[in-house]
């Protein structure tokens, strides 16, 4: 849904609505010891060797491209090397709002994205 202003609003029924959106601004007054334990793993070290494995990946988004209301698919780049991630709609957990933020997303948008690797 978009609001006047063209920013996008969450229905408050959205499964996943607490799973996407813009975050708050990183500063060095939050929690240190949750800053530290979160494990950022580089875009060029997600390999086969991580297949079935979760990660969280942090970089630039290269580029966002819906497909209809239940699948987008991002690139995200870090330095040199870029990686492909895929949303996909379903009933638990990813919805489909989830899915239409995604695909709108600005291009060079730092993003943080926590998925499977498949």
């Amino acid at each position: 849904m978009q609001a006047q202003g063209g920013e996008n609003v969450k229905d408050p029924n959205d499964i996943s609505a607490a799973l996407f959106g813009e975050r708050e601004l990183n500063r060095s007054q939050g929690d240190p010891e949750l800053r530290f334990m979160k494990v950022i793993t580089n875009v060029k070290d997600v390999d086969e060797g991580m297949i079935g494995k979760e990660v969280t990946i942090r970089g630039r988004l290269h580029n966002a491209r819906g497909q209809g209301q239940k699948l987008a698919f991002l690139v995200v780049r870090q330095q040199y090397a870029t990686v492909q991630c895929v949303v996909a709609a379903d009933d638990k957990v990813i919805s489909k709002g989830m899915v239409a933020y995604a695909a709108k997303v600005p291009n060079e948008s730092i993003v943080e994205i926590k998925a499977a690797v498949i």
